[in-house]
């Protein structure tokens, strides 16, 4: 009897395949099965401020210009604790007033009356009064009701509810509020060249290794800055590389502070009038740029497909949340632009399949793995779109935003 375990017991570790002398091969080198998920990952909206169902229901023999504020209705969902009016405050940002609205605040302008004298549904001011109306269309100073389509005839007309705002005087006089928080920091992506050929910071006044506002710094190579002209001081952060093709996209660099010169010459005098993060001895001096148009950029989807990858975090290595930027293997040349809406996803984990079985090496039979699909985990909002890379505002987060996450159409 033990001389025929033994003998059983050798045949197993020979690898002879023999039901139940084995175990399946070890987890991580089972081959994983990974569908094609890529539908997973959105679809772009052939018109976004046009969305169509085939539920709607319209009057096809009403012209279309004769139409009092005619608009075609698909999934627009309303926030279900919409308020019937909102006074807008300073400090307020576009995407959160749309939000109080709409379940997808990029889809804002959908629901605009564009029959009021307020043409822009991005130019809100403080002090305007939104008013979210829901009544019927009129044509010809007949009301249209609300019909499904089984019970519509030729006078019905599918509606969505209208956003009008009431403005005063005053708010007239203050500045628009921004599509997105008015952010301190403004990153650059710059070449190796363009980092070496930049001015830099030699050294403070008293020689500090860390430089604070109102500190006076000396700057080299600064040519044909003129005395009170301000700049701005860029600290070189990261390599950005793409995790496919491994090509560099170019260096990070880092809004540090603005700085107003005193006295040109051989070596620039100016004084730190603005720290956002510490200054130090080396940063690069760049003419400071104007962020109005990024900061009121129009909020949309994209009218087509969008496929990228989270490469790096600002300010954080791996994890980010919400209202925390990120930035995307894809810019300008790729079709990115600043007020874009994509969807952030997370890879499926790879299972087992309890049923389903592969003839592994040797004859062995091995459970099946498999990859589960994406599952969208966040939003963001483009507010700056260079040529190869993007940075977008991490929104609406259900859980952690880490490195290597797909990007996709909302």
């Amino acid at each position: 009897m033990l001389r025929d375990l033994n003998t059983l017991w050798l045949t197993c570790v020979m690898g002879v395949a023999l039901v139940g002398c084995t175990t399946a091969k070890n987890y991580s080198e089972t081959p994983v099965v990974n569908p094609n998920y890529d539908r997973y990952y959105g679809q772009p909206q052939s018109n976004p401020s046009n969305h169509a169902s085939n539920s709607d229901t319209f009057v096809s023999s009403i012209p279309q210009d004769d139409w009092d504020t005619p608009q075609r209705s698909s999934s627009l969902e309303l926030n279900p604790n919409a308020p019937e009016s909102y006074t807008v405050k300073k400090g307020d940002t576009l995407w959160d007033i749309a939000g109080k609205f709409l379940k997808h605040p990029w889809r804002w302008p959908e629901i605009w009356d564009n029959n009021r004298e307020i043409k822009n549904p991005h130019l809100i001011y403080p002090g305007d009064v939104i008013r979210l109306e829901n009544g019927l269309l009129s044509y010809n100073g007949k009301a249209l009701s609300k019909g499904s389509g089984d019970e519509a005839d030729a006078n019905t007309i599918k509606l969505k509810p209208r956003i009008r705002i009431e403005r005063t005087q005053e708010s007239i006089l203050g500045e628009p509020i921004s599509t997105l928080a008015a952010f301190t920091f403004w990153p650059k992506v710059l070449s190796a060249a363009q980092v070496k050929q930049a001015p830099y910071i030699v050294a403070s006044q008293d020689n500090s290794l860390l430089i604070t506002q109102e500190q006076k710094i000396y700057v080299r190579n600064l040519r044909g800055a003129q005395v009170g002209q301000r700049w701005a001081v860029y600290h070189p952060n990261k390599k950005l590389k793409d995790p496919t093709s491994k090509r560099s996209l170019g260096i990070e660099a880092v809004l540090a502070g603005i700085i107003e010169v005193n006295n040109t010459g051989e070596l620039t005098t100016a004084t730190v009038i603005e720290s956002q993060r510490e200054i130090q001895n080396g940063d690069r001096v760049f003419p400071l740029e104007d962020h109005t148009v990024q900061l009121h950029a129009t909020i949309t989807e994209p009218s087509q497909k969008v496929r990228a990858e989270v490469i790096s975090m600002m300010d954080v290595e791996y994890l980010g949340g919400n209202h925390m930027a990120v930035v995307i293997n894809k810019g300008k040349r790729q079709g990115i632009h600043e007020g874009y809406v994509l969807g952030v996803y997370a890879q499926g984990k790879v299972v087992v399949d309890p049923y389903q079985t592969r003839q592994g090496e040797h004859g062995i039979v091995q459970k099946q793995a498999i990859r589960l699909p994406p599952e969208q985990v966040a939003r963001v909002v483009i507010f700056k779109a260079d040529h190869q890379v993007s940075y977008g505002l991490i929104m609406d987060a259900s859980r952690e935003v880490k490195n290597g996450y797909k990007i996709g159409n909302p």
